[in-house]
């Protein structure tokens, strides 16, 4: 609760002000989902619409005023991919005269100095490769681990020693990925550099670790450590002997 990412949502969240969902913001919300109007996400579900409805139901007394919205989402499929949804663009200019600035990072907000965008932008990528490390060590499915697996190639260039710690010792005690046809490949394209060398930050994983992950996964990948007898920090707080092989 006290990490500065927190921090910073809860002083978001203490200057916001909160829309009350009414019995007739549902209903609308209802309609529009029943009808596969926009925002149609993927999942398919109430929240998107509700979040929509919300919106006009607060700003259409101040169509006067124009208001702009500055619209933050990466939920591409619902809200649009490079542009705003023109459906609901039309929509929220018939309702509030008002028009919609679409952004699917932070840092991309019109208006911030380019110092600010590459500290935004490093803060998000460095949230966004956390939520990913974390999705695949809790994959629920064998499919989703393949899909969290695929998804982690994205932030190779960010993750950390540390990260590839969390990835390994997850490949190796989540059933449901060490289980999954879908995961041996991306994991070894996680963990290979251009020379069939696993990468420099997984080099200092324990000896005991990476024998285990490469007897479940038969990766072929070399270690340019493998010949130092020092096998670094042992694993603590795991049971290796529950890791079925």
């Amino acid at each position: 609760m006290h990490s500065k990412q927190n921090q910073k949502i809860k002083g978001l969240f203490d200057r916001a002000q909160i829309i009350q969902e009414t019995n007739e913001i549902c209903s609308r919300a209802q309609i529009r989902l029943g009808k596969s109007n926009p925002p149609c996400s993927n999942d398919k579900k109430l929240g998107d619409s509700l979040i929509w409805e919300s919106i006009l139901s607060h700003l259409k007394d101040y169509r006067s005023d124009r208001p702009c919205v500055i619209f933050v989402s990466n939920d591409k499929s619902a809200w649009g991919k490079s542009s705003f949804d023109p459906w609901l663009q039309r929509e929220y200019k018939s309702i509030t005269n008002g028009n919609v600035i679409y952004s699917n990072r932070l840092s991309d907000i019109p208006g911030l100095t380019t110092a600010e965008q590459e500290r935004i932008r490093k803060e998000e990528e460095e949230n966004l490769k956390n939520n990913a490390v974390s999705d695949f060590i809790n994959s629920r499915s064998f499919v989703n681990a393949g899909e969290t697996a695929q998804n982690l190639f994205r932030y190779k260039k960010l993750l950390t020693e540390d990260d590839y710690k969390k990835i390994i010792i997850g490949s190796l005690s989540n059933h449901e990925i060490y289980q999954s046809f879908f995961t041996s490949v991306p994991l070894k394209a996680l963990l290979s550099n251009d020379n069939e060398y696993v990468v420099e930050q997984a080099e200092s994983l324990s000896s005991e670790l990476w024998n285990l992950f490469e007897k479940r996964y038969l990766t072929g990948l070399k270690r340019q450590s493998s010949e130092n007898t020092d096998e670094g920090p042992r694993l603590e707080g795991m049971n290796t002997n529950n890791i079925p092989l």
